[in-house]
């Protein structure tokens, strides 16, 4: 059958239907693509695959229902409620068989634009469809559980409940427009229920009213889409509810509630899966898929430059020389400036790019960057025991933008507008550090906090990682951290021996790149002219000492190729001691090679450690490998 990725229920791919396949090249490739969200495959229904679902609902009594028709012997599965989904092949006596929501008492049906979660066949034939469900399934008029018969609604009646819905929408009093939004969206969804309106015209109306109110577009379809999906479950009968159903918009909290925990030993499969081992970067040697931290004075241009780095990001291109290895989208909150300024030195960085006329990047860069200011967005809060915790609230409210956007990078600028009092700093600094790690969880992003300079620091010049405000527990739970301080026109000849010629200058110093490469663990310049950033060294003399630890990466990993490619193997030590034989290289250098080519790899590959092929000597050998760690035999 033909899969494609899911995130639990959820699908991580869209046009699932079209790109679903059987290809076991693709599934792995999927599968390495999304090893942090990936839990289960989706199997389309209907033509796709030819097969035709019928989903048992324990909670709905779906057992209970079929006992009133002949026992079922074709391929299933349990789902995980205890529900069950019974497969059969894909009608073809004429009739177009689609999704049926409760069209018995806990019974579903997924048919053409549907798919099911695989989780585990009985490993049974797959049958025809019975003919007592294909009967049900075509009644005209079915059975409601708990409800009665649906009849048609009439249309005027319809629209008549749909336009209050709206109205109560738009006049939402304030601190109630999300859950007005949610209980009216619910209302509707039982219209779309019984085929009084379709879905997309319920979801189309009811986000323009949501617009109008004010609501941003993410935050708003996350609602809807939650109250759509309450109120199909129970399609509006013949007779309307004299007062609208009472429903609770309760946001769920960041941890579930207390479930079994029983830690389970690792697989073989886990422990030797090296694709773990370090998050992916966004940026060679700049960014990854986790929690960031840069910290400057104020003036110093630090908002410009991650906008631009955002632009870059869109584009897929190098940001300050670093590669650009996995293009995305952009949401950056700020607690400043305006969003009119933010994107008002958008179009400065593009018109300086000199793109203006190329519509299609400009246009890739529209969609990739979504900019929200809430300086009242806390992503901690004081409980009344007096301890600062985790803002849940916050949290679901940007799970619902991450879901939504999908951004590859989430920016908050600066991270101070959104932990409201430096009181009691290392239990603020725990929760803020929670509530990005739950963030970066969640949406597999570089989570980037940009933080201001100690006065102190400041006034000294620290460059270490503790030099900006909020206490060291920021810096110390960042995978990456910098430190950024501006360089004026004496101090830049002396670096440089150059002018500034009008231009201005960032030192940047890398204190801390856990997943990156030691090769940048170094200070650098960041030039800035105008809205356009470069990297540059610091002198000739350290660019010179990068040309050279480049050279000795070259040599090694050759020298280490070709004994690979001659049937021998040889240890770290072996290596040392060659090359300082033939006074080729110091072991010094011989020693950084091998740790930057285990660490980073070099023109797509690394070196990694195995056991060698004498086991009596229990020595270890160096081996060319892919950048997931698997041994290459032929490199």
């Amino acid at each position: 059958m033909k899969l494609f990725p899911c995130n639990l229920k959820i699908p991580l791919i869209s046009n699932w239907q079209s790109l679903a396949t059987t290809d076991a090249e693709q599934l792995r490739l999927w599968k390495e693509l999304y090893k942090d969200r990936l839990t289960h495959f989706g199997v389309p229904t209907g033509l796709v695959n030819n097969i035709f679902v019928l989903d048992v609902d324990v909670k709905g009594n779906g057992f209970e229902t079929l006992k009133r028709f002949p026992p079922i012997d074709t391929l299933s599965q349990e789902t995980p409620s205890g529900g069950r989904h019974y497969i059969f092949r894909y009608p073809n006596d004429g009739f177009t068989y689609g999704n049926r929501v409760k069209f018995l008492p806990g019974l579903d049906t997924r048919g053409i634009g549907g798919y099911i979660v695989w989780y585990n066949g009985d490993g049974k034939a797959i049958q025809e469809a019975p003919q007592w469900l294909l009967e049900e399934i075509r009644r005209p008029a079915l059975t409601l559980v708990n409800e009665g018969p649906l009849v048609a609604i009439d249309p005027s009646i319809a629209s008549r409940k749909i336009q209050e819905a709206l109205d109560e929408i738009r006049n939402a009093p304030s601190g109630e427009s999300n859950n007005t939004l949610n209980i009216q969206s619910y209302l509707v969804g039982q219209l779309v229920a019984a085929s009084s309106v379709s879905r997309e015209y319920a979801e189309d109306v009811l986000l323009k009213a949501a617009i109008e109110r004010g609501k941003p577009v993410w935050e708003a379809k996350a609602t809807i889409k939650s109250g759509l999906d309450g109120g199909i479950k129970y399609p509006l009968t013949s007779a309307f509810p004299a007062a609208p159903p009472v429903i609770p918009f309760v946001l769920p909290p960041l941890v579930p509630g207390l479930e079994i925990w029983t830690p389970k030993p690792f697989t073989r499969e886990q422990i030797f899966d090296a694709s773990h081992l370090r998050r992916p970067q966004l940026f060679e040697n700049w960014s990854t898929e986790d929690i960031h931290i840069t910290t400057a004075d104020g003036g110093t241009g630090k908002t410009t430059l991650k906008l631009f780095e955002a632009i870059c990001l869109a584009l897929g291109e190098s940001f300050l020389g670093f590669p650009c290895l996995q293009p995305g989208k952009t949401l950056f909150i700020t607690g400043e400036d305006t969003e009119r300024k933010l994107g008002a030195m958008i179009g400065q960085i593009i018109k300086a790019m000199g793109i203006v006329d190329d519509q299609i990047k400009v246009d890739k860069i529209l969609d990739s960057i979504v900019v929200k200011k809430d300086a009242d967005l806390c992503l901690i809060t004081k409980e009344r025991d007096g301890f600062i915790r985790v803002n849940s609230q916050a949290f679901e409210k940007l799970v619902s933008a991450v879901d939504d956007i999908k951004p590859k990078m989430i920016v908050f600028d600066p991270i101070s507008s959104f932990w409201g009092s430096e009181m009691a700093l290392n239990d603020m600094n725990r929760a803020v550090t929670k509530f990005m790690s739950a963030l970066v969880d969640r949406s597999s992003a570089c989570v980037e906090m940009i933080n201001h300079m100690g006065k102190s620091s400041s006034a000294t010049k620290d460059m270490t990682q503790f030099a900006g405000r909020g206490g060291s527990g920021l810096p110390s739970n960042s995978r990456v951290s910098r430190v950024m301080r501006p360089i004026f026109d004496d101090e830049y000849m002396e670096l440089t021996g150059e002018s500034l010629d009008g231009a201005s200058c960032i030192m940047c110093v890398v204190n801390k790149f856990t997943d990156g490469s030691p090769l940048y663990n170094k200070p650098f310049l960041i030039l800035r002219k105008g809205f356009i950033f470069s990297r540059k060294s610091l002198s000739d003399a350290k660019l010179r000492e990068t040309e050279r630890e480049i050279e000795d990466l070259e040599r090694v990993f050759n020298a280490i190729r070709d004994a690979r490619r001659d049937g021998l193997f040889a240890s770290a030590k072996d290596y040392v001691a060659e090359f300082a034989t033939s006074k080729q290289l110091s072991k010094k250098r011989v020693e950084d090679a091998i740790r930057i080519l285990s660490f980073r790899g070099h023109n797509g590959y690394k070196v990694i450690e195995v056991a060698g092929p004498d086991v009596t000597r229990k020595e270890r050998v160096l081996v060319i490998a892919d950048m997931q760690g698997r041994e290459i035999d032929n490199p």
